[in-house]
């Protein structure tokens, strides 16, 4: 997922899911990129690139350029562009130049620029500005597509006090599958993003996860250490565009052994927006 993680060092503790601090991870989290249960062989094969290159030993120093080209010619699932899409119409953009932050992004989904690309065709825009950043990202400078797309990838958790690779201003945050709750490295996203007007548009697998989500930016308005009770009354006072509701553009199925009887893991499967308020800090 689109996580923050720091390699799982600070995941954080909770039966619903499956999680435990440390150890393996055995839910919908390991199934979306490298750095979980599923890395190495199995993963790859999942995510469709060659056998030939997933069995390559991760000593040879080829290894990454062949996987990082395999995953790159893989097509995106149609749930992400479309959920996009549909969001920032929602927000009622009707700029035909609009910049794009797509926060904790991932190699083979945000870091894949035909996502983009689609976008800017879907949305019918003249200009789309993007940036790509998370943990799992490389850096890298922008590249321009048809001469109206624009993609820059900056690796490390996103803060909206660092505009060494801003051109402008996000007229939206993008968080596909953050799991915000799950990894105590968002909070310092959180945090800067709730001192801002930004619209931020999120996903997650399931309604539970969603809510766990929404409790967690609760949480980051308040002091480290604080109830589940507290975090909940905190949340309820935000600025919700829209609660977590069942997306209509749902994506694929997520097979996961550890989900609870009757939980349907999908991508994209709710989304939720929130904005903060420049009066707790930073103005927007």
């Amino acid at each position: 997922l689109g996580a923050q993680s720091q390699g799982g060092r600070h995941r954080r503790s909770d039966g619903f899911h499956g999680r435990r601090r440390g150890g393996r991870v055995t839910d919908a989290r390991a199934a979306r990129g490298p750095g979980g249960a599923l890395f190495g062989v199995r993963y790859w094969c999942w995510r469709g690139v060659p056998a030939d290159v997933a069995m390559a030993s991760n000593d040879e120093p080829s290894f990454a350029q062949l996987v990082m080209r395999a995953v790159a010619r893989q097509k995106v699932d149609p749930s992400f562009v479309a959920t996009a899409a549909a969001s920032i119409r929602k927000l009622g953009f009707k700029k035909k130049a609009l910049t794009v932050h797509a926060v904790g992004g991932q190699p083979h989904v945000e870091g894949n620029d035909d996502l983009w690309i689609l976008l800017a065709d879907a949305l019918k825009v003249q200009t789309l500005e993007v940036l790509v950043a998370g943990p799992d990202v490389r850096d890298r400078p922008a590249r321009a597509y048809r001469g109206r797309v624009r993609v820059t990838h900056d690796a490390g958790a996103y803060d909206v006090d660092n505009r060494r690779v801003w051109r402008a201003a996000p007229d939206v945050v993008i968080a596909f599958h953050p799991g915000f709750w799950g990894y105590d490295s968002w909070r310092p996203t959180l945090t800067g993003l709730l001192r801002t007007s930004l619209p931020v548009v999120a996903t997650s697998y399931t309604m539970e996860e969603a809510r766990l989500d929404v409790r967690a930016l609760g949480a980051a308005t308040l002091e480290d250490g604080a109830s589940d009770d507290a975090a909940d009354a905190a949340a309820a006072t935000l600025d919700f565009l829209w609660g977590p509701e069942e997306n209509e553009r749902a994506g694929a199925r997520r097979v996961v052994a550890s989900a609870p009887p009757g939980h349907d893991y999908r991508e994209n499967n709710v989304s939720f927006c929130f904005r903060g308020r420049p009066d707790r800090g930073r103005p927007g």
